[in-house]
């Protein structure tokens, strides 16, 4: 789920992650000691330029990197501009959302949604328009404790149980890490911590393990977990994607 809140821990395994940390590198140059075999400054960064980018296969031809791949045609950069389009269009939607231009009797579906609680525009859908949240209302696991599948993932058999029950956020916290690998632990209000770790039990709950992966949840699960937990003043920050934390 993609989302965020503030909490104590830097990421999550499901919709959260940490600043990534990436070691740089310097390229040496080797150069020639003897006088007599001297070069210009400039011809040598450009031949080390050139080292860095290209390499020699196993017949000793050079290979330049991306040289075998296709250059974008007409239709290609056609449908690219579409899809733009089209998100652009969405997430204006999703901000008429969030401030009420577009009613949510008009886009709810599952009649649980509320925009109340909600952050920012990447919170404001429905899980009925979650492919993977009607999937998980419709799985085996479901259809066994229920006969008729639910409309909305507040429904499902596992969604109070597993994200608004206290204990079992209590136990269900060891198995979350960061990414740097330390364990889960409290910072700040007992509210807020329970939210974190409520949001990662949706996630797993309808999308199974993550990783990295954030996606925001639906608006109505949001709502349903910060009402379990009521966030104090300026505890609530939104889902973004950007940043690690929920």
């Amino acid at each position: 789920m993609s989302a965020s809140e503030s909490y104590s821990d830097d990421s999550s395994t499901s919709c959260e992650s940490d600043l990534d940390t990436s070691e740089e590198y310097e390229l040496e140059v080797e150069e020639y000691d003897s006088p007599s075999e001297k070069e210009p400054q400039e011809e040598s960064s450009t031949q080390a330029q050139f080292d860095c980018n290209n390499h020699q296969n196993s017949a000793g031809a050079v290979v330049v990197p991306y040289e075998e791949e296709p250059i974008a045609d007409d239709d290609w950069v056609e449908r690219y501009e579409s899809e733009k389009e089209t998100a652009r269009i969405h997430f204006e939607e999703l901000q008429q959302r969030l401030d009420g231009t577009i009613p949510t009797s008009q886009w709810c579906k599952c009649n649980n949604c509320d925009t109340s609680l909600l952050q920012n525009e990447y919170e404001t859908q429905c899980c009925q328009e979650i492919d993977r949240c009607t999937k998980a209302l419709s799985s085996d696991d479901v259809l066994q404790d229920v006969e008729i599948p639910p409309t909305c993932v507040l429904n499902h058999p596992g969604f109070r149980i597993n994200c608004l029950e206290k204990w079992s956020l209590k136990m269900a916290v060891p198995k979350y890490k960061t990414k740097i690998g330390k364990r889960y632990r409290q910072q700040g209000s007992e509210e807020t911590f329970f939210r974190s770790i409520a949001y990662r039990e949706f996630s797993q709950l309808v999308y199974g393990v993550l990783g990295r992966l954030r996606i925001p949840l639906p608006a109505c699960a949001y709502h349903a977990i910060r009402t379990q937990f009521p966030p104090g003043d300026k505890e609530l920050t939104g889902f973004d994607e950007d940043v690690s934390d929920q």
